[in-house]
């Protein structure tokens, strides 16, 4: 019923619609990422730690899907595309949730909005895709607060906002490619080779600060990693 009606809807509006729920599922997942980092007896986990669960459990959860499917999903003709997707998004993703332990979080949600704003102007510079002057002038307007977020000027720019322009800067980038292989691949296809891809590329970092998880702490990053699986 709900896909029946889904379908029902404008291309643009579901993809938009889609998008906001993405944004609650995200923000939800930084605030468990807050807790799981400050939390337990030892100050809480690494966040190279915790981007390592984060796609291990996700993978755990994609698995059922993937066994149903008798692997099909992971048909593809552009491997080296998703190997691209998922060495950016790892680098991002640990710049990311290094941010959530060093800024509030109000801030890093702001700004981590700057990556579809940076994806739009990839798209309009490599895709071709049109942007007519209302969408630059929401762009403009986007990126104008993001610096009064910053706040140049009036105050030291703190590392955690610089990491979250960055990774937001590349996770702009994971949006193009994305969008590309989208155009071949499914999402499932895409979020699979995400999780196999990304575990052990962001396991190598978390060797080197790797502290074994308590049992509350583990389930924490099972939730942060289902939200952001979802």
């Amino acid at each position: 019923m709900i896909r029946s009606l889904s379908r029902r809807l404008p291309p643009t509006l579901r993809g938009m619609i889609l998008m906001v729920i993405s944004g609650a599922m995200f923000t939800a997942m930084h605030a468990t990422i807050r807790l799981v980092s400050a939390a337990g007896p030892e100050g809480g986990l690494h966040p190279f730690e915790i981007a390592f669960f984060r796609n291990f459990f996700g993978l755990l959860v994609l698995l059922p899907v993937l066994l149903r499917a008798r692997l099909a999903t992971l048909r593809t003709e552009h491997f080296g595309l998703h190997a691209w997707r998922s060495g950016l998004q790892s680098m991002a993703m640990l710049m990311f949730f290094t941010a959530l332990t060093l800024s509030p979080l109000a801030d890093i949600s702001a700004l981590s909005f700057l990556a579809p704003l940076f994806a739009t102007v990839g798209a309009a510079l490599l895709l071709g895709e049109i942007v007519r002057l209302r969408r630059w002038s929401a762009l403009a307007i986007g990126f104008a607060g993001a610096m009064v977020v910053l706040g140049p000027g009036f105050q030291e720019i703190s590392p955690g906002l610089l990491l979250v322009v960055v990774s937001s800067a590349i996770w702009g980038a994971t949006m193009l490619i994305i969008k590309k292989l989208g155009n071949t691949d499914s999402s499932l296809t895409i979020t699979a080779y995400m999780a196999l891809l990304m575990t052990p590329i962001t396991l190598v970092p978390a060797l080197f600060v790797w502290r074994g998880p308590t049992l509350l702490e583990l389930a924490g990053l099972a939730v942060l990693a289902a939200l952001g699986t979802v």
